[in-house]
């Protein structure tokens, strides 16, 4: 979902990754803008054609357009989840984002997450730029208002209704599920221990604090 921007209805779609954004971007009708002027201008400027998982201060940055008066929408998910999903997906499907990943069970990706937030203020552990650091990243902006529209993972179907109804949008009310993991539904717990659990929540502990979300 390398789009971001409805201008017929004024939405902006921040796509933080694993969290059902593919599906949410299709049924905002963000695909039929995946070719505007605002993408390829954005395209050639960081000189990617991939760049779907940018936060808001960086779309706001590389479109240099004045996205006051939209209306910013994104999803959220568990953290302890998130990592275990984005581990799974990232060591089946594109293990390069993560130098050594194969070589590293789940508690070592997490220990090796504390080691690099350690070390640096970034916590960049993978090569997409960003992928490691906290769900809040994404959802900052320096000219739009905190972004209200969350649907949470946990309950998408229920979330995006919500949307539908709070807003009087128009879009399809039924959601697929593009991009499921292929080996199902996932039971995060049992891939932790106590030492890993503490890691992911003091890694994201505002956001655990501003969303409620516990292990």
């Amino acid at each position: 979902m390398a789009t971001f921007i409805n201008h017929k209805d004024k939405l902006v779609f921040i796509h933080i990754p694993k969290n059902a954004g593919k599906t949410i971007g299709t049924n905002l009708g963000l695909e039929k803008y995946r070719n505007s002027p605002e993408n390829i201008k954005m395209r050639q400027k960081i000189g990617v054609e991939n760049f779907q998982h940018y936060g808001l201060k960086e779309i706001e940055k590389y479109l240099e357009v004045d996205l006051k008066g939209y209306l910013p929408i994104s999803s959220v998910r568990n953290p302890w989840s998130w990592h275990v999903s984005w581990y799974n997906w990232v060591k089946k499907l594109n293990p390069n984002l993560i130098p050594g990943l194969n070589r590293m069970s789940f508690s070592d990706y997490v220990n090796r997450l504390a080691k690099v937030a350690e070390e640096s203020p970034d916590r960049c552990l993978s090569n997409c730029k960003h992928c490691d650091l906290s769900q809040l990243y994404w959802l900052e902006s320096e000219n739009l208002s905190e972004v209200e529209c969350i649907i949470r993972f946990e309950h998408l179907k229920e979330d995006w209704l919500a949307l539908l109804e709070k807003h009087n949008f128009k879009f399809t009310r039924k959601l697929g599920h593009h991009h499921r993991n292929s080996s199902g539904p996932i039971d995060y717990k049992k891939h932790y221990d106590k030492r890993t659990r503490k890691i992911v929540e003091e890694l994201n502990k505002e956001f655990i604090e501003r969303f409620n979300y516990t292990f």
